[in-house]
């Protein structure tokens, strides 16, 4: 019993221990003070500046109130042979003070209704007039029967409607001006 004792704390303090050398972090919190995301040393994260530039990289460091990343410069090229070939070009790091990290990108679900309505809209719409107009010339049925125009007239809308959606109501995954951006010491 006491060896197991022995080992249990032991992995309790190496475990604490691991935890204090992963450094600052920054965190993305609600109104209300509930976090929406946290980002530490090594997470990707992408966010506008100041002078509304995006900036995308990995975080290398965060310590004294400031975000080191790693940016890198990925290109396509061609080959002699013309093959496609992606290759880095440069990297280089970069700090920003946490206060420059203007608006940060953060992964929250839009629900049905900003994701899935309006793309299933869309394909149900151009789907059926599609086959409406293939089953019309099979049938030798003329396109301007006031029957088939007015179900293509639906079909239409039906896209028309999803494609409105989809520009109304755009995936925005970027922070909000009420939202709280908040530099963490873990030290």
């Amino acid at each position: 019993m006491s060896r197991f004792l022995t080992v249990f704390l032991l992995s309790i303090s190496l475990q604490g221990r691991g935890q204090a050398q992963l450094g600052d972090i920054i965190t993305v919190r609600k109104p209300n003070g509930r976090t929406i995301q946290t980002f530490t040393k090594g997470s990707p994260i992408e966010f506008i500046d100041p002078n509304g530039r995006t900036v995308t990289g990995r975080i290398q460091d965060i310590r004294d109130d400031s975000v080191f990343l790693v940016q890198l410069d990925v290109r396509t090229l061609y080959g002699n042979t013309g093959a496609v070939l992606t290759d880095t070009i440069g990297a280089w790091t970069t700090g920003y003070h946490y206060r420059e990290l203007v608006r940060i990108k953060v992964f929250h679900r839009g629900g049905f209704v900003r994701n899935v309505l309006p793309t299933a809209m869309m394909i149900g719409g151009a789907g059926y007039a599609v086959l409406n107009v293939i089953n019309g010339a099979y049938l030798d049925e003329p396109i301007t029967d006031p029957e088939n125009l007015q179900s293509l007239g639906i079909a239409l809308g039906v896209f028309g409607a999803g494609f409105a959606m989809k520009k109304l109501f755009p995936p925005n995954n970027y922070t909000k001006p009420k939202h709280e951006i908040r530099y963490i010491r873990m030290k």
